[in-house]
């Protein structure tokens, strides 16, 4: 934040690329791009509702 003050941080390479949603938000991540570890997964909303819920936790 003191680099790029307001403006919007976006973290790509969550899930399949190994890292992971709730390190990137306490990070300083203002939104995580996550892809293929949803629309890869053999069931995408579980997939989906996991991350939420990962990030809600954190």
């Amino acid at each position: 934040r003191q680099v790029v003050g307001d403006l919007l941080i976006l973290s790509p390479g969550v899930g399949a690329q190994g890292g992971s949603a709730s390190s990137a938000i306490a990070n300083g991540a203002d939104h995580v791009i996550v892809g293929r570890s949803i629309y890869g997964a053999e069931r995408p909303r579980e997939a989906a509702e996991a991350i939420a819920r990962e990030i809600a936790s954190s």
